[in-house]
């Protein structure tokens, strides 16, 4: 093939393991710059001359970061392919699982990469660099493969590193229908007695094209899941069976890619929707010592529902030394570069930004800074040496983990919005931003429109991955809702505050304003609309 799927160990993990202080090699994208380095260093030195100077050069871009094995495996790197300047610009697909020292889990500290075979570099560099239209990827043509009825049934079960559902045809000659119903329960799936296509065309509005995968060969498996692994190599007919992912998108939602992008020294993650016309742009100011990848589930909800959202990872040194605390002169540094993206041919973002539409997010830390921020406010710890204006195009803000009650203080202060449409979604039972202190912090905001969400059950990470990540201080509240729960609802008002204020999409004005306050088994909500 062009291509080659790596599963690579990180750096840190071998650390651990070989107790040897080895070092991080970089992006995949370094990794197909060594391959293409030593393929124009083996060629003949006239050859690799003449390809330097009047070939095509193949320019091996930055990763494109997925956040799911679900998502890298359907993500190839030739259609991201751009010739800028006659010249071949092609990514890498990467997936990161960040390695956890304390519990060792296996699925932790193994980088995902789709590679450049070097084959295929080597073609390029002798042959397609001289071709005016030639790519050095193919395009995948997109084929099913032809339905058949599974013989023992079907299992719908998540896999833990899939993080969506997935469903198994018992198909291979050496299932019987109790081991295939054992199996199932040990996966903690759903079994039934038919085949996975059947739940294909029960979300046949949902289901996106995607396509069976089927093992052809006699060692192909798909991500090392089977049932037993002693029988791999000997029974490979139960090893070998395919698998349907089923989706469950809403109406109305985008499927959703992202990147890395270093934005003034900031590792920074962006997600954006897979829609053809331009987007407004979302920018997420972190909680203090908070890492950026606590915030995914949350930015990826939003930006399917047709947002750019950026997660900037800011470290600065407010307590003498480099830490994650966010600062107010990183969302213009953020509207900058997505700006130069949005306006580069060939650019992943080029043309999906409309820059009219801005609207910031942020938790916790990042949220007080966000509130100084709508204010033309500059003070320490948000704001140093550099002055801050908020920009003309912001349309709205809504935060979570906040009111207007510094921590050490027994004043609620107010808020002079000058009529931007403010939000604050908070848990409920959050003990640092409390609910009462809150109430007094919505009634202190100067000006409607107006939005306060208390998502029952949950606390001061609604919005976050987990409950209680590693590096900040602790929320001991009581939490009696499920985590994807939160985010879920927690990104569901963000989406519906922005679009009614960005978008100006009258469904979710209505549903915002409709009446002043309402509860159901979720959440409690108190809203105040601008006077008609």
């Amino acid at each position: 093939g062009s291509t080659i799927d790596c599963k690579l160990i990180a750096a840190d993990r071998a650390t651990d393991h070989l107790k040897k202080d080895l070092k991080d090699r970089g992006s995949c994208a370094s990794v197909n710059q060594k391959t293409l380095d030593f393929v124009v260093g083996s060629l003949p030195a006239d050859l690799a001359a003449r390809y330097r100077k009047e070939g095509r050069q193949l320019v091996l871009t930055s990763d494109v970061v997925t956040t799911t094995g679900g998502e890298w495996l359907r993500t190839d790197s030739a259609s991201f392919q751009k010739v800028v300047d006659q010249n071949l610009e092609i990514p890498s697909i990467a997936l990161k699982a960040p390695w956890n020292a304390v519990t060792a889990d296996p699925t932790t500290g193994v980088n995902y990469c789709k590679l450049i075979a070097a084959a295929t570099i080597d073609h390029w560099v002798r042959e397609g660099a001289y071709q005016s239209t030639a790519k050095a990827l193919p395009s995948k043509a997109v084929s099913c493969v032809p339905r058949f009825d599974a013989i023992r049934g079907s299992c719908r079960f998540t896999p833990p590193f899939l993080e969506e559902e997935v469903c198994q045809d018992y198909t291979g000659l050496a299932w019987n229908t109790s081991e295939s119903q054992l199996d199932c329960t040990n996966k903690e799936g759903q079994w039934q007695n038919r085949a996975c296509h059947s739940f294909q065309d029960e979300k046949a509005d949902t289901a996106f094209g995607r396509c069976v995968i089927q093992c052809s060969k006699p060692y192909e498996k798909i991500w090392n899941i089977y049932s037993n692994p002693d029988k791999f190599g000997v029974d490979i007919n139960q090893v070998c069976d395919r698998f349907v992912p089923l989706p469950s998108r809403a109406e109305g939602e985008y499927p959703v890619l992202s990147f890395e992008q270093t934005i003034d020294g900031d590792l920074s993650q962006i997600f954006y929707p897979a829609k053809d016309s331009p987007s407004p742009l979302l920018i997420f100011l972190q909680g203090g010592r908070v890492d950026k990848q606590n915030y995914t589930a949350y930015a990826r909800q939003v930006a399917a529902a047709g947002f750019i959202v950026a997660l900037p990872n800011h470290t600065s040194s407010l307590f003498d030394k480099p830490e994650l605390f966010t600062e107010l002169k990183v969302i213009p540094s953020v509207q900058k570069a997505i700006a130069t993206l949005n306006g580069q041919m060939g650019s992943i973002l080029y043309g999906r930004w409309n820059p009219e539409q801005l609207g910031l997010l942020g938790h916790s830390f990042g949220a007080a800074a966000v509130i100084d921020g709508l204010q033309n406010v500059c003070r320490f710890p948000f704001c140093g040496d550099d002055s801050f204006e908020r920009p003309a195009n912001l349309k709205a803000v809504a935060l979570t983990g906040i009111n207007t009650k510094p921590f050490f203080e027994d004043e609620v202060y107010p808020t002079y919005n000058k009529s931007l449409p403010i939000a604050f979604i908070n848990g409920a039972n959050d003990s640092n931003a409390t609910l009462s202190d809150t109430l007094k912090s919505f009634a202190l905001i100067q000006d409607p429109p107006k939005l306060l969400v208390a998502i029952k059950g949950a606390n001061h990470w609604n919005g976050a991955n987990i409950n209680n990540p590693e590096g900040p201080a602790r929320d001991e509240a009581e939490v009696t809702i499920p985590q994807e729960d939160a985010i879920r609802l927690t990104s569901y008002w963000t989406i519906q505050f922005m679009r009614a204020h960005i978008l100006g999409d009258a469904a979710a004005l209505n549903k915002i304003y409709g009446v002043s306050t309402y509860e159901d088994a979720g959440v409690q909500l108190k809203s105040q609309a601008l006077p008609r």
